[in-house]
Formats: structure tokens, sequence, C-alpha cells
């Protein structure tokens, strides 16, 4: 059964800002509000760095008590590719 409408798959692009609070955040898997005090946002900014390519998430913690979210950098986020290319292999 195919879907209907469209689905986007290639990643939103970075503004500047984004690409400054990436460079803030810690490499290995964080939440939010433990992020650097210079990010403005982070639960909003982290989310859009998820769109954008940059950040990995998942889901953490005892349903239905202590459930979070958590970010990573993504192994292959790369801030020197123009925007709105596509990674190739």
């Amino acid at each position: 059964m195919k879907r209907s409408g469209t689905t986007n798959t290639s990643p939103a692009p970075c503004s500047d800002a984004d690409k400054a609070a990436f460079g803030e955040l810690p490499e290995d898997w964080f939440k939010a509000d433990r992020v650097s005090y210079r990010v403005v946002n982070p639960a909003w900014r982290c989310k859009r760095l998820v769109k954008c390519g940059l950040l990995e998430t998942r889901l953490s913690g005892i349903m239905p008590y202590e459930v979070h979210r958590e970010f990573r950098k993504s192994p292959n986020a790369r801030l020197d590719r123009p925007e709105g290319a596509k990674e190739t292999p």
C-alpha cells in the first residue's frame, strides 16, 4: 500500500546559528537541558539540528515515568557541505 503525499528526505538547510550551536554540543549522548549556556533555547535548537541531519536522537528512561529525549552528534555530520546538498556515500 502506497502512502499518499510526498516525503522530503533531504536535510533542512542549516543556519549560522545552527552551526554555532553545533560547535557547543558534547560528542556523546546528552539531554538538551544539559547543554552549554551559550546555546539559546537548546531543546528547540537540538530538534532543529536533528532536522538538519547533524544530530541523532533517542528516547531513554522507564515508561511511563521518566522518559526523556537524548541527542548526540551524528557520526557522519559535516558542516562543510553546501546547504541542501545530499550526502554522497
